[in-house]
């Protein structure tokens, strides 16, 4: 079991500050033993977990820890995998920290006390060592996790377990601001000098628990909703080339009303109507950028992807994309 240190390597970028790095990557052991690997590395670096993953041939992780005085940073990069943080770990290994998942790629959910964060790009959650907590991850994703000792925030926030599991949205101002913050500041860690990582520490701390300060739990998904939407969306991937493909459709399959599947998706940046569409316009890019080796036409991908008129495709093809389908595919000039 191999893992790379780089620490106060001559000409090495990384090493010019305070802070020291631990890699780990998957690749270091042979195929077979690489998910245990990984479930070990995992648990020695956060708290101590169970991870499950498709079965595949081979499992791809990486993982780079950093610290900021008692603030560690790592980034993962890993294939899709199912993570718990149950009461028998616990027992075996109690841990009084915080954990701050930030998402850099693809998506992920956090689950802890009934409640579930559906996490996008640039979202991030807050999850508490101290109770049983799930993580999911459909497909390969790539995480930026804090590790925090709680009193920075028992001592500034009123029941800070009930912010946990939930989703904080980049799409809203703090939110942003805190996320580029962060990772911006973790991409600069290597070159912080002692005299100045204090102050930065705290400038960290202060901007995380105003974010997290006054936070409205209203709108927090239960178990039950999260499945359902779940369902919904896998549901719609499978019959984007259906034109017949509608919220009146989609919400007669699954047994409910057109307003109450409205309400499931109602704090997302974009209706679920807005989605499938965005989401055939994707499939349909795609089958343009191969087109020249399929030899389909445009129209031919238009009908492919549900769409019934070929000058409508062409229109919103050209506002989600900026040029019309043939443009695409001819590419830069």
């Amino acid at each position: 079991m191999e893992i790379l240190r780089l620490r106060n390597y001559p000409g090495d970028s990384m090493s010019l500050g305070a802070v020291n790095s631990t890699v780990i990557k998957t690749s270091y052991v042979d195929p077979p033993r690489r998910l245990d690997y990984w479930r070990d590395m995992i648990s020695s670096t956060f708290v101590a977990l169970d991870c499950d993953a498709p079965k595949r041939r081979e499992f791809s992780g990486s993982l780079e820890t950093s610290a900021l005085k008692d603030v560690q940073f790592s980034t993962v990069v890993s294939d899709a995998q199912h993570v718990v943080r149950s009461r028998r770990r616990i027992r075996q290994a109690p841990d009084d920290c915080f954990l701050v998942s930030i998402q850099c790629r693809g998506m992920g959910t956090v689950t802890q006390e009934d409640r579930i964060a559906e996490l996008g790009v640039g979202d991030f959650a807050i999850y508490d060592a101290s109770q049983p907590y799930e993580l999911r991850f459909w497909e390969p994703f790539e995480q930026l996790v804090l590790r925090l000792p709680r009193h920075y925030f028992s001592h500034r926030i009123a029941c800070p377990e009930r912010l946990t599991a939930i989703a904080f949205r980049s799409s809203k101002g703090p939110v942003s601001i805190v996320s580029n913050f962060i990772s911006h500041l973790y991409h600069q860690l290597h070159g912080l000098d002692h005299a100045s990582t204090a102050a930065v520490h705290q400038a960290l701390v202060d901007l995380l628990i105003a974010a997290l300060a006054g936070t409205s739990t209203r709108g927090v998904f239960t178990s039950n909703q999260l499945v359902m939407r779940q369902r919904i969306k896998s549901f719609v991937e499978m019959r984007l080339s259906d034109p017949c493909l509608n919220c009146t459709l989609v919400s007669e399959a699954h047994g409910i009303s057109v307003r109450y599947l409205n309400k499931l998706f109602e704090n997302d940046e974009v209706s679920l109507s807005e989605w499938m569409w965005a989401r055939r316009l994707d499939r349909a890019r795609v089958s343009i950028e191969s087109s020249q080796t399929t030899g389909q036409s445009i129209t031919q991908i238009a009908y492919d992807w549900g769409f019934k008129d070929p000058a409508h495709f062409s229109r919103a093809f050209k506002a989600r994309y900026g040029e019309s389908p043939s443009a695409y595919r001819r590419g830069p000039k």
